[in-house]
């Protein structure tokens, strides 16, 4: 279990440049086994380990898949703890763990539903891991991610990085390294969350973010879908620029939101309510102006069109996490007393948001 203890431990390898080659010094290359990515699933009793490797030697096993000609390999390991696979993918290849070059770690649906204290332990001890790797939760098991085969330059665990970036560049993503993920677990003001990761049938994206999944404790607890994940980025603070299609217009009119700042006030009238402030500057990027002429006074409509949306997304987002999975993710818990937050009574959220359209 991850307790409090292992604070300082995790924060002294956050600011010693876990990134560094010097690590395992002396070592060969070959001697090392350079992992991409990290799956971890639950397996029984114990754990799977799913390791994406860089190839620097040929394949001497028939247990392993050749992922991506000769780039890198898919690997398992089934054990009781992740200490013992990762003993298990040393002795079996010949090669030492070196993680220091991990792109992602991926939690299978299980293992998250469980508790991921016991899994992340080893990786939280291991001073080649980085602090800023991300964290994902996989919709069915991590196993199924890193397996997918990927034929483009650069490999399934590039094409993942670059998913997970270009997800939250449009507003559609959460970002949680590790440190990050792992502080928000032993926080008790807080809830911690990462991205949900699917794999589909679909040949055009067999890959993709499918919303953001929420923790309580230890346990994953529930999901929020992209456009809940789109509000939850805007109460965070956090939007980057995102396109946002106005629902009820006629033809379509789509608005990139291009500054977002988000302020939370506690009310002043003693409600278990808060105050929401939202500055939102945005520019029409698709209208039909032969036909439908974007003046001042429609521009106005518009405006007030995003403001509706955006006000309703929030608000709904909001309820959901506070009033129905009991989640404080933009950590309001400690402004109000916690019976009101988390009892009987209802916290409401009051937002006021103004809209500045080029």
């Amino acid at each position: 279990m991850i307790s409090l203890t292992l604070l300082p431990v995790f924060f002294l390898v956050l600011f010693c440049g876990c990134g560094r080659n010097d690590l395992l010094p002396g070592m060969e290359l070959s001697r090392r086994l350079l992992i991409e990515a990290i799956g971890l699933d639950a397996d029984g009793n114990g754990v799977t380990l799913s390791l994406l490797t860089m190839n620097t030697k040929p394949a001497q096993s028939g247990s392993e898949t050749a992922q991506n000609a000769q780039n890198s390999r898919f690997l398992q390991f089934t054990a009781r703890t992740v200490g013992q696979a990762a003993t298990l993918a040393e002795q079996t290849t010949g090669q030492v763990p070196f993680f220091a070059h991990t792109r992602l770690l991926v939690i299978g649906r299980t293992a998250a539903e469980r508790g991921v204290s016991a899994y992340l332990d080893f990786f939280l001890r291991n001073r080649t891991v980085r602090s800023m790797l991300p964290v994902c939760v996989a919709a069915e098991n991590a196993a199924s991610i890193l397996s997918y085969e990927c034929a483009s330059a650069g490999g399934t665990a590039q094409l993942l990085e670059k998913i997970l970036s270009a997800s939250h560049a449009c507003g559609k993503c959460v970002l949680t390294p590790l440190f990050l993920f792992v502080g928000r677990l032993l926080s008790e003001d807080t809830e911690a969350f990462c991205p949900l990761l699917e794999r589909t049938d679909k040949h055009e994206d067999p890959l993709s973010v499918n919303g953001t999944a929420i923790f309580r404790g230890e346990r994953l607890q529930s999901v929020l879908t992209e456009e809940e994940t789109t509000a939850l980025l805007l109460l965070l603070n956090d939007l980057p620029e995102t396109l946002i299609t106005l629902d009820g217009q006629t033809p379509p009119v789509a608005c990139r939101i291009r500054e977002a700042k988000t302020r939370f006030q506690k009310a002043a009238d003693g409600a278990p309510a808060f105050d929401c402030a939202m500055h939102i500057k945005a520019e029409i990027t698709e209208a039909d102006g032969a036909r439908y002429p974007v003046d001042r006074q429609k521009k106005e409509q518009l405006a007030e069109a995003l403001r509706q949306k955006l006000a309703e997304t929030t608000a709904s987002c909001f309820e959901k996490l506070y009033n129905g999975e009991r989640a404080d993710l933009c950590r309001l818990r400690r402004k109000l007393r916690a019976d009101a937050v988390f009892g009987d009574e209802s916290i409401r959220l009051r937002p006021r948001i103004s809209v500045t359209l080029d």
